[in-house]
């Protein structure tokens, strides 16, 4: 299940958020969605690093 939720960002917050979204190969949608867990997961295990690898999708 997911959950619709709304928010401004400035407009070179915007710009930035689209194109990290066209080199994923994703939507801004999904890639804000990622970026929000990649931040809660941190914010959650502040003494453990999360690294990007070539296996993630």
């Amino acid at each position: 299940m997911s959950q619709v939720i709304s928010t401004r960002l400035p407009d070179r917050t915007a710009e930035r958020l689209k194109q990290l979204a066209r080199r994923l190969g994703k939507t801004p949608s999904e890639t804000s969605a990622i970026l929000i867990e990649e931040s809660l997961r941190e914010s959650e295990f502040p003494y453990i690093e999360f690294r990007q690898s070539p296996t993630e999708s």
